[in-house]
């Protein structure tokens, strides 16, 4: 795609009245910015089919002359001669002559052009960006469906590209983990739904479905990239992975997936999940391939809750439910060094915390809750002194997937106020922090926020509790 637009642009994608005709862009920081026409009340594509380029590189309408309104909004243009591409409008002058960004064609007739109006397809908008710009993607009536690879052009230090997807109303997306208004993206082929592999890439809204349970949903390949609030379903060879070191993951969900590699895979060195969950997969929910850290997520109903194949990490926070395997293994001599804390492992059928190797130097597991694991709740690791042991569910409803902490005496009760930090050296203070993802109500309402299966019950309280 020839395109010469800002960095600044903000491309539309609608699958509902978009199409790959139209100009499909914006930039709002253009001097002297006219009507942005890509989306909202004042989406309209306008063709012209008899644009006349000058000596001097502008172009006229006779029927449709252009406005100052025109100002800031991609054209694009062909036919006649002309270079085909995407331009940005930048001025009109004197008997309306607009001028294109970087456009060189002189002593034309018969152009063709359409300025305004929304992209159709992803794709599109993805082959159309350039380095930060911006695309917003409203959900379609039916899913946005491709059979290659989608990749995003990525951004600078600062500046990074967003890709941005929305409901009815640009921003109804960002409520966290409501995925109902994201747009929907079906993989058919057999490859990664998105391959972010350029850095300062960020993507936020998005809802994957890998219609033939295919390769990857979202591959961060490239070092600062991130996705926020995405829901992937159905993978075969993870849901996320984490592969450009440091790259993030937060307030995402993937469910019904198999895989070796884990539902979110952590590839590269200190590469982050946060506020994540891995719901109903045939593999682990969470995977280590080399040192990351995962904080306050949730691994319910998989094979291994959280698997460290190897590789170290750090482990805070974090809730592991109801997993076939074991709530936490430590697969390998590799895996000494891991620090898990403030983590409850619950009702796994295998062991809470696993380690298969009995080579270690290194261990730092304490300040963690246990209740109900099938096999029992630590293996092959000394047990921390800080250690919570439950004779009842501390969860206020499991099966609901309300996990925040009951007050039962020796279940939830045990785990308020009991986790990590305590006391820091050179430091003064207490703290009092709770084990497990959600930090107990002392004061303040309540904020319940649902989507995809899982409905999530979130109380801001201390410190450390999951935050919007």
């Amino acid at each position: 795609m020839n395109t010469k637009v800002s960095s600044t642009t903000v491309w539309e994608v609608n699958g509902d009245t978009g199409s790959s005709a139209n100009g499909g862009g914006f930039n709002p920081f253009a001097a002297n910015s006219g009507v942005d026409r890509t989306f909202g009340p004042n989406q309209s594509a306008v063709t012209r089919t008899d644009i006349a380029v000058d000596a001097s590189s502008k172009l006229t309408s006779a029927t449709t002359p252009f406005t100052s309104g025109d100002i800031g909004n991609v054209i694009q243009i062909g036919g006649g001669g002309s270079t085909a591409g995407l331009y940005e409008l930048t001025a009109v002058g004197g008997a309306n002559q607009a001028t294109l960004l970087n456009y060189a064609d002189t002593n034309l007739t018969g152009v063709s052009g359409t300025l305004g109006g929304a992209f159709q397809n992803v794709d599109f908008a993805f082959n159309a960006m350039i380095p930060s710009n911006t695309v917003w993607i409203k959900k379609a009536s039916s899913s946005y469906s491709y059979s290659a690879v989608l990749a995003p052009s990525g951004g600078v230090s600062g500046s990074p590209s967003l890709v941005i997807g929305y409901g009815s109303v640009r921003g109804d997306g960002q409520t966290v983990t409501d995925y109902s208004k994201c747009a929907k993206i079906s993989l058919n082929g057999s490859a990664t739904t998105i391959n972010m592999n350029q850095t300062y890439a960020r993507c936020y809204n998005l809802y994957l479905d890998n219609v033939n349970n295919v390769n990857i949903g979202f591959t961060l390949a490239a070092g600062n990239t991130y996705i926020r609030n995405c829901f992937i379903n159905r993978f075969a060879a993870r849901a996320v992975s984490l592969a450009g070191g440091p790259s993030n993951a937060e307030y995402c969900m993937a469910t019904s997936g198999v895989s070796s590699l884990g539902a979110f895979y952590v590839a590269a060195q200190n590469s982050l999940a946060n506020y994540c969950v891995a719901e109903n997969n045939s593999c682990a929910g969470f995977m280590f391939g080399s040192k990351g850290i995962l904080n306050h997520c949730i691994s319910k109903n998989n094979i291994d809750g959280i698997t460290l194949n190897g590789n170290f990490g750090d482990i805070f926070n974090c809730i592991c439910y109801k997993n076939t395997g074991h709530g936490i293994l430590l697969n390998g001599a590799g895996s000494d060094g891991t620090l898990i804390s403030n983590c409850i492992l619950s009702d796994n059928s295998g062991y809470g915390i696993y380690n298969n190797t009995s080579s270690w130097k290194l261990y730092d597991n304490d300040y963690n809750g246990y209740f109900n694991n099938g096999s029992g709740a630590i293996f092959n690791i000394p047990t921390g002194v800080h250690e919570v042991f439950m004779s009842s569910s501390p969860f206020t409803s499991a099966g609901t997937n309300n996990f925040t902490l009951n007050n039962t005496a020796g279940a939830g009760a045990l785990l308020r106020g009991s986790g990590n930090p305590g006391v820091l050296n050179y430091v003064i203070g207490t703290g009092y922090s709770d084990i497990g993802v959600y930090q107990h109500q002392d004061a303040g309402s309540g904020v319940t926020v649902s989507g995809g299966s899982t409905n999530l019950i979130i109380h801001p309280g201390m410190g450390g509790g999951m935050r919007g």
